[in-house]
């Protein structure tokens, strides 16, 4: 499932949080949400070698049948997949008081609500 619309998000405040309004996204919040990826990262197997010399073969191997017995045996392509597919993408939002009153005497600042992906209910709140 891809993530929540906003127009849900707002729906889901509304049904569970009454006197809360959805906080639009700031523009620091947003420079943080998607931090830049690195330029180039060596390749596993030169840093293995270059710093495990001749353990490295050992070592990949024990790496990957370790990996192997975690993921059940599941290891080609198809069942990773698969998992993937099955994953559900929750989604973080912040909420306030509605009104600016509410905030001047001291009602909770904001807050942060996880969205569930499978079932788009509240999960969490904190604040």
């Amino acid at each position: 499932m891809a993530k929540i619309s906003r127009q849900k998000q707002r729906e889901v405040v509304r049904e569970h949080y009454p006197g809360w309004k959805l906080v639009e996204q700031r523009e620091s919040d947003a420079a943080r949400a998607e931090p830049p990826a690195e330029a180039q990262s060596p390749d596993l197997q030169a840093l293995r070698r270059k710093f495990l010399g001749r353990r490295a073969e050992a070592a990949s191997a024990a790496e990957e049948a370790d990996s192997a017995e975690a993921s059940g045996g599941a290891t080609d392509a198809a069942d990773a997949a698969d998992a993937e597919e099955e994953r559900e993408e929750d989604t973080a939002i912040t909420i306030a008081a509605e009104n600016a009153y509410d905030q001047a005497i001291g009602a909770p600042g904001e807050k942060k609500v996880i969205i569930s992906g499978k079932d788009g209910k509240p999960k969490l709140a904190q604040g």
